[in-house]
Order: C-alpha cells, then sequence, then structure tokens
C-alpha cells in the first residue's frame, strides 16, 4: 500500500510545484504590466501637465512682447506693471527681462544717461556662469544689452547693461532670435541665488506710418527648470528628468528619488519629447517599483484556484483510470451478453432479422436462415425487401411493406394476417410477426428488428377446429335468425300504426263534423262541410306520404331535400297535432324567431320529429293537474346552427332514463316500443344535426334539435339510414 501511494503522490507534489511556479510567474507578469500601465498614465499626465505650463511662459512671452511693442515710444512701466501680473501666476518663471538693441552712438548716450544715476558706465559683457567676472564691453558696431528686469532685486542690479549679443553662451540664441524672428531657448545658467535657469526670447519691433518696423530688441522670460518640476505633483515613487537636445545625456533639471532602495523589484523609465512652440524638451521619467506597492491578493487567488485545479484535475485523473477499468469489465461483461443472446437467438424457433438505416440485414439466426431456406451468404448484408419476399392472401389493395412502414412511422408494425412467405423454390410458407424499431441513445433511428414465425399448421390445425364449431353453431343461428324476424315484423307493423295512427285520426274527427253538419240541414254549413272534407282529404294524402316516406327509409330511396323555414315546420306540425293537444289539456306556447331559420331537410320527415316530440311531452304531462300542463316551442338560428327547443314541465328524466333514451326498443311509457327517439335522431343526424335532452334544475325536459343554417339548395338528393332494430 506504501508504494502505491508514493505512486501518485510524487505526481501530485511535482504539479503542484509546477502549478506554484506558474502561477509566481503569471501573478509577476500580470503585476509587471499593471505597474507599466500605472506608469504610463502618471507620466502621461505629468507630460501634458509640463506641456501646458511651458506653453503658458509661451503666452507670457508673446504678452511682453505685445506690450512692447503696443507703444511707439518704449514705455518700462506699463511693461513692468504687465510682467508682474503674469509673473505672480507661475512660481516657476524667475522674471521678465528686455534686452536693446543700439549701436555705437546709441551707447555713449545711454551710458551718459546711466553714469549719472548710477555712478558707473553700464555696457559690460559678463560671464554668465562659474565665477561671474564683469568687464566693459569695448567698441562694436551693436549691442544688446539688458535694459529693464522685473522683478528688480537688488542682487541682479550689475546685470543692467549686460550685452548679451557677444556672450559666448547666450549670443548665439540671441542672434538666432533676432534673425528668424521666434521664440528662442538659451542654454541653461546659473543665476546669483545659485539657482538654474534659462531664457526664453523673443524680439519685438517698433515703427511708425512713415518709417518701417525696425527690430527694437529682445523681451526675454527667464526660466525655473527646476521649479518648473516641482509644480507638478510627483508620485512618490517617480524619479523626472528634463534636458535639451544637445544636452539630453545629462539632464538639466531633475525632481524625485535618484536611486533605487533594497526593496526594489522593477525600475521602469520612459522618455518623450515636448514639441511646443518655443521649446524642444526631453523628460525622462523613470519608477522604482518596490515589493510592497504589488498585489498579493491576486497571487493567493491564484495559487488556491491553481491548487484546486491540479488536485480537481488528479481526481479526474484518477476518475478516468477508474472508468478505464470499468469499461474493461463493462466490456467484458457485454461480451457475455452478446454471446448470451447470440446463443439465445440460436436457440430460439422465431426467425430473427437485424436491420441498418439503409434496410440491410446485418445478422439473421438459424431459425431465419431455415425459413427463409437461403444460406447466410445469400442473406447477410442484403436489402431486406429482396430476401422477406411477403404476399398478402386475399388483399384488396396495394398493401405497405411493413418494414418501410416501420422506417416512416418508428413504431414496431405488425405483419397481416393474410401475410404468406414466398420461398426461392416458388413455394409459399404462411407468416406472422412484428417489425420493431432501434433507436441510438440521443433518440434518431438507427435500425430495426424483424422477428417472425411459420404459422402454416397451426392454422391448419385452427381452420379445422373452426368449421367444426361453426357447422354446430348454424343451426342454432338459422332458428334464431327466424324468431328475430318474426319479432322484428312485428315491431315494424306497431311502429307503422303508430306513425300513421295521427292522419287517420284527424280524418275520423273531420268526417264525424261533416256528417253531424249535414244532418243539420242548415244551407249556410256547406263551406264548412266542404272545408272539413278538404282537411280529411289531406290527411288521408299526407298518411299515404308517410307510408311512402317511411318505405324510402327503410329501402335507403332518395328522399325530397329542399331549403325549409325551421318555424313553418313547426307551425304544420303543431296544427297537425292540434286535436290531440287540444283533448289533453295542454297549452302550446310558441317563441318562433322573427326571422327565417332556412335549414336543408325533407319537410314531411322534420314534421314527423316535431310531431314526435310533441306527442311524447303530451304523454308524460299526464301526470300534471289539467290547466298546468305546457309545452314551450322556441326556434332561433345562432352560429351557423337552426335550434328548435321543446320544452314541457313534467316530472324530467332520470339519470339512466336520460342516458338510455335514444337507445332502440327502450322506453318510459308503459306501452311504449322504444323507436320514436331513435328514428328521430337517426333522421336528424342524416341532414347533419343533432338531438339532445336536458333535465333543467327548475323541473321538466328540454329536447333540442339543432340542423346546420342552409347555405344554398343542395345539387343532389340526400340518402337517409334504415330505421334502427
Amino acid at each position: 500500500m506504501a508504494s502505491v501511494a508514493m505512486t501518485w503522490r510524487r505526481p501530485l507534489l511535482l504539479a503542484l510545484l509546477g502549478v506554484t511556479a506558474l502561477v509566481f510567474a503569471l501573478w509577476g507578469a500580470l503585476e509587471y504590466r499593471r505597474a507599466q500601465t500605472a506608469f504610463i498614465l502618471e507620466t502621461e499626465r505629468l507630460q501634458t501637465e509640463i506641456g501646458r505650463r511651458l506653453e503658458k511662459t509661451d503666452m507670457l512671452l508673446r504678452a511682453l512682447e505685445a506690450q512692447a511693442a503696443s507703444e511707439r515710444d518704449f514705455q518700462p512701466e506699463a511693461w513692468r506693471r504687465v510682467a508682474q501680473r503674469l509673473l505672480g501666476q507661475e512660481r516657476f518663471l524667475y522674471s521678465a527681462e528686455v534686452f536693446r538693441l543700439i549701436g555705437e552712438r546709441e551707447r555713449f548716450r545711454l551710458e551718459a544717461r546711466w553714469r549719472a544715476s548710477l555712478g558707473r558706465p553700464l555696457v559690460r559683457d559678463f560671464n554668465v556662469d562659474g565665477r561671474r567676472v564683469w568687464h566693459p564691453a569695448p567698441a562694436r558696431p551693436s549691442y544688446l544689452i539688458a535694459t529693464l528686469i522685473e522683478p528688480d532685486h537688488p542682487g541682479v542690479q550689475p546685470v543692467y547693461g549686460f550685452d548679451i549679443l557677444h556672450n559666448q553662451d547666450l549670443g548665439p540664441a540671441a542672434q538666432l532670435a533676432l534673425s528668424t524672428g521666434g521664440t528662442v531657448t538659451s542654454p541653461p545658467f546659473h543665476v546669483l541665488s545659485g539657482r538654474k535657469v534659462y531664457f526664453m526670447m523673443r524680439p519685438f519691433y517698433l515703427g511708425d506710418d512713415q518709417a518701417p518696423a525696425r527690430p527694437w530688441g529682445l523681451v526675454a522670460v527667464l526660466v525655473d527648470g527646476q521649479q518648473l518640476l516641482q509644480s507638478v505633483a510627483l508620485h512618490p515613487d517617480i524619479a523626472l528628468a528634463m534636458a535639451t537636445p544637445t544636452t539630453h545625456t545629462e539632464p538639466l533639471f531633475a525632481v524625485g528619488p535618484t536611486t533605487q532602495n533594497a526593496g526594489t523589484l522593477w525600475t521602469l523609465q520612459r522618455t518623450v519629447w515636448l514639441p511646443t512652440d518655443s521649446q524642444r524638451l526631453q523628460l525622462t521619467f523613470r519608477q522604482f517599483v518596490p515589493w510592497k506597492t504589488l498585489e498579493y491578493g491576486r497571487l493567493v487567488l491564484g495559487l488556491l484556484f491553481g491548487w484546486l485545479l491540479t488536485l480537481a484535475l488528479w481526481r479526474a485523473q484518477r476518475a478516468l483510470a477508474s472508468l478505464r477499468a470499468a469499461r474493461q469489465r463493462a466490456d467484458a461483461r457485454l461480451f457475455d451478453r452478446e454471446e448470451e443472446a447470440a446463443v439465445t437467438l440460436s436457440a430460439i424457433h422465431d426467425g430473427v432479422l437485424t436491420l441498418d438505416a439503409a434496410q440491410r440485414i446485418v445478422l439473421a439466426n438459424p431459425m431465419a436462415l431455415a425459413l427463409l431456406e437461403r444460406p447466410q451468404t445469400e442473406v447477410i448484408g442484403q436489402p431486406v425487401g429482396t430476401v422477406m419476399v411477403l404476399r398478402y392472401e386475399l388483399a384488396e389493395g396495394l398493401a405497405e411493406d411493413p418494414v418501410a412502414s416501420c422506417f416512416r412511422l418508428q413504431v414496431p408494425v405488425e405483419l397481416p394476417e393474410n401475410c404468406v412467405l414466398q420461398l426461392p423454390n416458388g413455394r409459399t410458407r404462411m407468416v406472422e410477426g412484428a417489425v420493431a424499431p432501434c433507436r441510438a441513445q440521443d433518440g434518431h433511428l438507427t435500425g430495426a428488428v424483424f422477428a417472425f414465425r411459420d404459422i402454416g399448421p397451426a392454422t391448419l390445425r385452427a381452420r379445422e377446429r373452426l368449421e367444426a364449431s361453426e357447422n354446430r353453431v348454424k343451426g342454432h343461428l338459422e332458428r334464431l335468425v327466424h324468431t328475430d324476424r318474426l319479432h322484428i315484423l312485428g315491431e315494424m307493423a306497431t311502429g307503422l300504426a303508430h306513425e300513421i295512427n295521427q292522419p287517420l285520426t284527424a280524418i275520423t274527427n273531420y268526417c264525424q263534423a261533416s256528417i253531424e253538419l249535414l244532418e243539420e240541414g242548415e244551407p249556410s254549413l256547406v263551406p264548412e262541410v266542404r272545408a272539413a272534407l278538404h282537411q280529411a282529404v289531406r290527411q288521408a294524402d299526407r298518411a299515404g306520404d308517410i307510408i311512402r316516406r317511411l318505405r324510402a327509409f327503410v329501402s335507403n330511396q332518395e328522399v325530397d331535400v329542399r331549403p325549409l323555414d325551421l318555424n313553418q315546420v313547426v307551425a304544420n306540425a303543431v296544427f297537425l297535432d292540434a286535436y290531440d293537444l287540444k283533448a289533453a289539456g295542454v297549452e302550446v306556447v310558441q317563441w318562433l324567431s322573427g326571422q327565417p331559420v332556412p335549414v336543408m331537410a325533407d319537410s314531411i320527415q322534420l314534421e314527423q320529429v316535431v310531431l314526435n316530440l310533441l306527442s311524447n311531452a303530451t304523454a308524460v304531462l299526464q301526470s300534471r293537474p289539467v290547466g298546468e300542463r305546457h309545452i314551450v316551442l322556441t326556434t332561433l338560428a345562432e352560429d351557423g346552427w337552426g335550434r328548435l327547443e321543446v320544452r314541457d314541465n313534467g316530472p324530467g328524466l332520470g339519470p339512466e332514463a336520460q342516458a338510455r333514451l335514444f337507445q332502440p326498443f327502450y322506453s318510459t311509457k308503459p306501452q311504449g316500443l322504444g323507436l320514436g327517439l331513435p328514428i328521430c335522431q337517426t333522421i336528424v343526424e342524416r341532414y347533419g344535426g343533432r338531438i339532445e335532452v336536458e333535465t333543467p334544475a327548475s323541473g321538466g325536459a328540454v329536447f333540442r334539435v339543432c340542423l346546420p343554417l342552409a347555405a344554398e339548395p343542395p345539387t343532389t338528393a340526400l340518402p337517409v339510414g334504415r330505421l334502427p332494430r
């Protein structure tokens, strides 16, 4: 066990060490990138701020030039006020000065005036750096002398009269400014206070309408570079140095840390140029990144994540190894199951064919080869339709191949009962079986299994037993049929008598009324007698019409179908049944639709339906006292249907009676045959309608007849069904 533990612990420890090193490397790269990004953003901010301040210096120089040139005669006091106002805005501006360009003659006049006020000549040469040695300037064609200084510190008074045009340090810059007319930056030098500064100088011109403008001198601003760099807010770990293009190897000014401490990890450096209109300076930024500024939280999270991921991968690898071992065991078990399945297929007495998705045979057990009477070489790999040639005895049409049907519907399909297998030698074999689909794990069809067996011998034995049984039953059935025919004949006769009873009763009533009128012998009663006899003739014709329609109904002949108004049909039925309704003491209320309710039907058959419903309602109302017997007839057209409701206030129907009401030969009347409502249902349904019954909570019963509204007359007569048996 110890050796097994070491086999997995050593790789795990090595993996953890590798992940730790990788996390440290990635964390260091990310921290370096973060520090570098922050350094670049900070230096860009400083660069922008310094550039903005230098641009303000250039603007100050232009303002001084404009003030100096605004007067025809240079006014020192006005110039000093402008310089004081502008210099007070920035601490890095040391002073503002005016250098006047004069000739030899003007030098003597100027020295005479200054000698009277100062007691010494002022036009001198001066070493701006080092020991600051003064000596009188020799005779020259022109001078560029310091005339005004603001602020006028006592310590810098000797600078008055300093000729910078011929100075070895400042002269080239002054000559360049006079020749180009632009702003020029001088080399840096030290002032008496020890501060290192440099000049920004620009020429200005005076003239009038009679004389063209001529260079009068230079205006200059003395810039303290050290103070300029210190005026911006620096990061405590960032050093900043400034240099000119000619001296960029040695910085002119520098602020911030100059040496790295013991905790410094990285040194970041960046050099940029400040291309302003008047100055081109180089800025060098340097930052010392110590260990303490790094974000160690990311390192801890990275190490935890890396270690957890390594442990998860290690566990996954071990699980994968377990899965491989389990798969090997499963493969072994699968081999055993396949061997068992092969033995099972070989031992069963049903033929089994396994099909692929292309309906080709990939497996056939020995019984299938025996039933097909083919060798395995002629079966495996062949389309099932060329091997399983099926025929159907007494087939009425073209039957679909069960294999194709199984693949199309993807459900099990059984072979038809009359299926026979065509053998290669021309013989046939009666078979039964089924084709079942096979699906992959994702549900798509991969093939099918076709199982079949020979049922020829069993079918012959079953046929022999069936013939013997049929011969025994045949005689008994013949006797039953004879008895049933006699019974049906009696029921039909009773039904016909019920149907024609109403017109015959009406004929009798009209004839008796006519005899009574004739016996009275009154000539004035002749029209009434004639009308009564006409009504008797109409009822006799109607009785014959009923017999003809019933004969057509029984023999499935065509009937006279035409558009009818359901309101008129109801009115006719009430008129025909008026005598019986009056004799039974029933009050009929007709709530008929104000508009026609057109339906397609035979008028006589539809009247028979209404008369039957009225007769049934009259019969159930006999249990109520006279004067409380009511029938309400309602018609309406809505939603494409014509509706007729026959409502009575009788005792209603029980659940059992309501469920069996339309069954033939079921009746709630003591002497009823149970044929009236089934006949009504058959008539209504033949016209595409329905008849319904319900028992309201208020009592009584409601029979509802619904027929489709007539859109247009039909082109052919509709056949009707037979009477129910």
